[in-house]
């Protein structure tokens, strides 16, 4: 009798591994919003995505850069991408600008080169990020 009940445990017990090791692990993806909450000194705000022209990576923060003025966000600059959604693109690996800003592009025969930005701001883009920004601007 002890014998069934210990095969009857084990079948079942390596089933239910097999069965939990097998399981897809979703990542549920959320529709980009038109605004991001941030810290701001000590109260949480609202920030306008479209408000936002570009952002940079320093160290373990992102700062976020407005018309007006500049947030800091203790954030990684790949899950603020995330957050911002489709109209923002990365330039370079500690920056991603809002496409609704970009102009236009110099390029230098090295492949890097400068974006310039509707609000007058010229930002170095590295040669990575060139065909993405030039498929933009066709």
């Amino acid at each position: 009798m002890n014998n069934i009940f210990l095969n009857f445990f084990c079948y079942w017990g390596i089933c239910g591994i097999l069965i939990y090791q097998n399981r897809e692990v979703k990542k549920i993806i959320t529709p980009p919003s038109d605004f991001i909450s941030i810290k701001d000194r000590e109260r949480i705000i609202r920030l306008a995505v479209n408000n936002i022209t570009w952002v940079e990576a320093s160290k373990n923060c992102v700062i976020i850069h407005t018309k007006d003025r500049k947030y800091v966000q203790y954030q990684s600059l790949k899950s603020m991408q995330e957050e911002l959604g489709i109209n923002f693109l990365r330039i370079h690996r500690s920056r991603l600008i809002n496409i609704n800003y970009l102009l236009g592009f110099n390029s230098k025969s090295s492949g890097d080169g400068s974006v310039i930005l509707s609000t007058g701001e010229t930002l170095n883009f590295s040669r990575t990020y060139r065909q993405e920004i030039k498929a933009l601007l066709k």
